[in-house]
Formats: C-alpha cells, structure tokens, sequence
C-alpha cells in the first residue's frame, strides 16, 4: 500500500474512513472483512495452501499472449461500441441473456440493462487483473472452451468472456475471486495471467 498516493489508497480501500482506519495501524484484510463479514477476503498463501501453485498458474509464454490477444482485440472492438441495441448478441445465447439479466436485477448488482452495460464495460475496458482458464481435457480444447476472465477490484466484478467472442456471465463477486478462477478439478486446467499493461498496449495497436 505505501506504494500508492492518498487517493489511490482510498480507492483501493473504497472509503476515505477505512482509509483513516487503515492509516492507524489496522490490518487491511481485516478493514476490507468488514465491508464483506459473509465473504471474507483470503491471503493468496491460505488459497493455495496445500496446492502445488505451479502446476496451475503461471504467466503467460509468447505465444500464448499472442494468441489471448488476437481474440481479445475482436470482442474489444465488440465491447467498446456496445449499448442496449447490440447487447443482447454478446451473449451465447438469448436464453443466457434473459437469464443473467434477471439474476443480476433481483440480486441487486444492477439497477437496469443499461447498468448492466457499463459495469460489463468497464470491467473488460479497464480491468486490474486478467486470467486465462485453460482447459486441459480434449474435449474442451476440442471445442476451443477457455474461459477469459476480466477483475475490476474496485467494484468486485468480473466479466467472463469465451474465445468465440461471446461472454457467458458477468456479475459481482460475492466470493474471493481466486475461488472463482480456481473452481473445479485442478487437474483439469491451468490459470494463465495476462499482463493487464501488455494487454492495454496490445489493444492499440
């Protein structure tokens, strides 16, 4: 934290009283613990205590960037001119659009379409971290099945994107998003991080 500017600090902590809280010697996670007591944060070593952090995460080779990039320019050049004419066909379907919509509504995480819009938006235009999920079964590589996963941690949301340019759910977070990234086998996939900078660059160009 000492690394950042006042502002900075509060926008992290999201409030300039957990600012003062934190400026008087309280230990961050437990400042942010309170804003979420039902879905505490964790440090990365409890996550992946027990687990060979290896095996499935690491940063993403030459290649494998090249290639991240390629399909994310397509859904950048998708998601910067979206609005509630085209927002329905982002989805994998009309059935997964209506039923994200109504989910987010009732849970409280949007206010209406239009919202909804924006916070995908931001999200995938300005994330703070990216993570490639790739699968290691046949059967999803078959089907090219990779999930892209885009972290506003201002806002808790996460936008999850697929390599057909289509994104399959979008919503905020109500558990640490390590868990989500690392749900399911661990044997069966691999998470790649994606250097927000690089890719910020590689969409200019």
């Amino acid at each position: 934290m000492s690394k950042f500017s006042d502002y900075e600090q509060k926008e992290i902590l999201g409030t300039y009283e957990m600012l003062e809280r934190f400026k008087k010697g309280e230990d961050i996670e437990k400042i942010f613990n309170t804003i979420r007591p039902k879905y505490p944060i964790k440090k990365y070593i409890d996550i992946f205590k027990g687990m060979d952090y290896n095996n499935f995460m690491r940063s993403a080779s030459e290649e494998e960037l090249k290639e991240f990039l390629e399909v994310d320019k397509r859904i950048f050049e998708i998601v910067k001119n979206l609005d509630e004419s085209n927002f329905k066909e982002l989805w994998v379907s009309e059935r997964e659009y209506k039923k994200h919509m109504l989910k987010r509504l009732k849970k409280g995480h949007i206010e209406s379409k239009k919202d909804y819009i924006e916070k995908i938006k931001d999200a995938f235009l300005h994330p703070d971290d990216v993570k490639w999920k790739k699968y290691k079964s046949d059967f999803k590589q078959k089907a090219n099945r990779f999930d892209r996963f885009y972290y506003k941690k201002g806002d808790w949301w996460v936008d999850v994107f697929l390599e057909n340019e289509k994104i399959v759910t979008a919503y905020k977070l109500e558990k640490d998003y390590f868990e989500v990234l690392l749900k399911g086998d661990k044997n069966t996939f691999e998470i790649i991080d994606v250097p927000v900078k690089e890719l910020k660059d590689g969409r200019k160009n």
